[in-house]
């Protein structure tokens, strides 16, 4: 068993990591929800009507994030035709 835990130490972290984190954010967050739906929103604040970090979004900050993720694409494009 320790060997087994010595060669898949890195794939096992991360999970064990993921679920910590998980419940967390779901713990910190509260509300009365489904324990579903208070996951969801725990891991997709945006989507919550009732969050703070959907106030916080507004058009200028899409039209600029929107710009920055078709330069991106268009870097990917470009590199991936012209690389090495």
């Amino acid at each position: 068993m320790r060997d087994w835990f010595a060669s898949n130490w890195w794939w096992l972290l991360p999970i064990v990591g993921g679920i910590a984190l998980v419940t967390f954010k779901v713990h910190r967050r509260g509300g009365d929800e489904p324990l579903v739906q208070r996951i969801f929103y725990a891991m997709f604040p945006i989507l919550d009507a009732k969050s703070e970090v959907r106030r916080q979004l507004t058009p200028r900050i899409i039209i600029l994030w929107s710009i920055g993720m078709v330069i991106a694409i268009a870097y990917a494009i470009y590199d991936g035709a012209f690389g090495p």
